[in-house]
């Protein structure tokens, strides 16, 4: 027997539908008999406005037909909330709708709050594909396990036994079933380049914290080096680099002979963060230009948020930043910024990730139907520079100015934005821009100084870090292959 729920849902979807109409049509007004008159301003927004009507109608009608046959039936609050997060998600990979829940753990994300999971950031390219670590937090359980970027996930262990990746239908999907109460187990099936066989591991849940900012001194010799490590750009990371500079240089007494900064696995953060970081070591009147549906327009400096910076922190030291496959989107705005105007050489083992495009969070919606949730939609294209002089980054990435490789460890192969099932593509270079001659021809000095110095200093700082990591990784495999034995 049919309930009548769907019938509530086409009141609710009905009622969308007129209020969407009427903000199609024109203003409203109501006369002394409370009847709405819609003022049409031509026969071209009135097609547009019905064919949007005809659309939505239609919608209603997918959504009511699946939430009444659909087995097992969902409840109407269900079935509404599922409607919603099909719609938010089925436009490219980072849009999506936030529920409550969703909202807020995505606000504690970004403020910092820590959440219950094992440290991974994870993508699911494709429907039938299984879900690649795109990277791993350092000192989380994911990373004391062994779980390296490039591992494919294709199962995950529920309390109704394991579930394949394959039949999930997005990223939040796995996300989902791999965070949960801190101090609770969680086993994942994964396959791994190079083995040929399915490997296990079993992680206990933690509170994942990311410290932002990480900072130390390199010594070469006579010479002093800053290195600071940025894990993520949210809100105040800027506040928390230029506070590591000033104590890294007190550390120092003063005598820096330049700054590392070191971007790899920086999966990116909040746009307005990054500016401010940009803006700590240079001055210029546009950093950014987005690209929108209508125009190209510069970066409103002046927004929310900004904490503006006079000169360079720095006071004019050489700067070297160092990115990888896993520096991602805000990432690489900081490092395609201080490539584009010259401020610092780009030292890495391949091109950054590529995701060149801005997702705006509304969390009241036009017509307020997000119930303490929140729309995450991509509302344009960020250009590296100004609406007169831009590069893209969106599926192209940032190309380092020196490319090199850390000596015995094999960089894993990453996914890159465009390799994500319904990724944007972007609209392109702009149409004879200036030219940017490379630094090293523009500024030689600078590049030798981080070709034959700083960068080597770092290579060589690292290699005990990234040592450890290979031979754990090879200890934890051979363990594995010996319990499968």
């Amino acid at each position: 027997m049919k309930t009548n729920f769907p019938r509530t849902i086409c009141v609710l979807l009905l009622s969308l539908l007129f209020f969407s109409g009427v903000a199609f049509a024109g203003e409203i007004s109501v006369d002394n008999e409370t009847r709405l008159k819609v003022a049409v301003a031509d026969e071209a927004a009135s097609t547009d406005n019905e064919q949007y009507q005809l659309g939505l109608m239609e919608l209603v009608r997918v959504v009511m037909f699946f939430c009444e046959n659909i087995y097992p039936r969902p409840s109407t609050a269900e079935c509404i909330d599922r409607a919603k997060h099909g719609v938010g998600s089925a436009f490219d990979p980072h849009s999506a709708y936030l529920n409550k829940r969703e909202f807020k753990e995505l606000r504690d994300e970004m403020s910092g709050v820590g959440f219950g999971g094992v440290g991974m950031e994870l993508s699911k390219p494709g429907k039938t594909s299984g879900v690649i670590v795109i990277n791993v937090i350092e000192d989380t359980p994911a990373y004391e396990s062994g779980i390296l970027p490039g591992d494919v996930i294709t199962a995950i262990k529920t309390p109704n036994g394991f579930v394949s990746t394959i039949s999930l239908k997005d990223t939040d999907a796995a996300v989902k079933l791999i965070r949960g109460d801190v101090g609770k187990p969680v086993t994942l099936k994964v396959l791994r380049k190079g083995v040929d066989r399915e490997l296990e591991f079993t992680m206990v849940r933690a509170t994942i914290t990311v410290a932002e900012v990480k900072g130390e001194l390199i010594r070469n010799g006579e010479e002093v080096y800053a290195l600071i490590e940025n894990k993520q750009f949210r809100s105040k990371n800027d506040i928390a680099m230029k506070r590591e500079f000033g104590r890294l240089k007190e550390k120092a007494g003063g005598n820096l002979s330049g700054l590392i900064i070191s971007l790899e696995n920086n999966p990116g953060g909040s746009l307005g963060a990054v500016v401010n970081g940009v803006d700590l070591f240079l001055d210029a009147p546009a950093i950014l230009a987005m690209r929108g549906n209508e125009a190209i327009t510069n970066y409103d400096m002046s927004v929310r948020n900004r904490r503006p910076t006079q000169g360079d922190i720095t006071e004019g030291l050489p700067i070297l930043v160092v990115v990888n496959g896993g520096s991602a989107s805000a990432s690489e705005i900081f490092a395609g910024a201080m490539k584009h105007f010259g401020r610092a050489v780009i030292a890495g083992t391949e091109k950054t990730f590529g995701k060149g495009i801005v997702q705006t969070i509304d969390p009241s919606g036009s017509f307020d139907v997000f119930d303490d949730g929140a729309a995450k939609y991509t509302s344009m294209e960020y250009l590296i520079g100004s609406d007169t002089d831009y590069v893209p980054v969106q599926c192209l990435g940032v190309t380092p100015d020196i490319v090199f490789s850390y000596p015995g460890v094999k960089s894993p192969r990453r996914l890159t934005e465009c390799e994500l099932n319904g990724s944007v593509a972007s609209k392109g270079p702009m149409a004879n821009p200036p030219a940017h001659p490379p630094i090293k021809d523009a500024n030689p000095e600078l590049y030798r100084k981080v070709e034959k110095e700083m960068l080597p200093a770092y290579i060589r700082h690292m290699m005990p870090k990234l040592d450890a990591e290979e031979a754990r990784r090879k200890e934890i495999e051979q363990q594995i292959e010996t319990e499968i034995r």
